[in-house]
């Protein structure tokens, strides 16, 4: 009989743990980069409306329904970008709250295989000792 880690099965579910945990963290990164993405593309769209609006008043077209449609625009598209920063903080936040507990996770697979290799020695030392009293 050679060699069996008496906690391998703790070991394993401790594995286990750990990739879900990493894929959960990948996931809120996955997360938060649509979310960045979807903020860089509403800052795009503002600007590109004050763009359009400063031609435009350049140019000499200047009304009164103008000027409404424009800042009811913008003000809708500030309230956006306010709401998609806020996700933004929150998606940051629990990211880094998984990438925490994945932190944790994998010490904790790391102590058990720390633990699996010294008891392996261990085993060793002892099955070399037995062979050298069996041979002297």
């Amino acid at each position: 009989m050679g060699f069996q880690f008496r906690f391998g099965t703790i070991q394993k579910v401790k594995k286990n743990v750990r990739d879900e945990k990493r894929a959960d963290f990948q996931d809120s990164l996955h997360t938060q980069l649509e979310i960045s993405t979807r903020l860089d593309q509403l800052c795009d769209e503002l600007q590109q409306l004050e763009t359009e609006r400063t031609e435009l008043f350049q140019k000499g077209i200047i009304s009164m329904s103008l000027l409404v449609f424009y800042h009811q625009c913008e003000s809708e598209l500030h309230r956006q970008i306010t709401r998609t920063k806020q996700e933004l903080a929150d998606a940051s936040a629990l990211s880094e709250s998984r990438r925490t507990s994945l932190l944790q996770a994998d010490c904790e697979v790391k102590s058990f295989e720390k633990l699996e290799d010294r008891r392996r020695l261990q085993y060793e030392e002892n099955l070399a000792r037995r062979e050298a009293r069996l041979c002297s």
